[in-house]
């Protein structure tokens, strides 16, 4: 039988000023997505107005992952707070490729 490792899920916060960066490390599904929504429903709750989720340091995504990422984008367009996304590895933009939402999310763009 083959070990798979799997790397346990953490969900780091920090802040500069008005800015908050939420960063799940591991997978991100239906056992852990409501760490992910407790953290931005607390920054949000004090106050803050710029949210940055950072996905680069998670291994798997899935569609609980997609319809967070998604609730969240629409709530900052209705209520009018900024919300953008570090992108995540491959095997995690492919979730995004797939339902069809590269150019529809707000994707951090880097020079180069």
């Amino acid at each position: 039988m083959l070990s798979q490792h799997v790397e346990p899920f953490t969900c780091q916060v920090t802040s500069d000023g008005d800015d908050v960066v939420i960063a799940p490390r591991g997978e991100l599904d239906m056992a852990t997505v409501g760490a992910v929504e407790a953290e931005l429903r607390r920054a949000h709750g004090a106050g803050i107005r710029r949210f940055r989720l950072d996905l680069s340091g998670l291994s798997f995504m899935d569609s609980s992952g997609l319809h967070l990422v998604t609730r969240w984008v629409n709530e900052s367009s209705r209520d009018g707070f900024g919300f953008e996304l570090e992108p995540g590895p491959p095997a995690v933009q492919r979730v995004f490729e797939l339902a069809a939402l590269m150019d529809e999310l707000p994707f951090r763009k880097h020079p180069g």
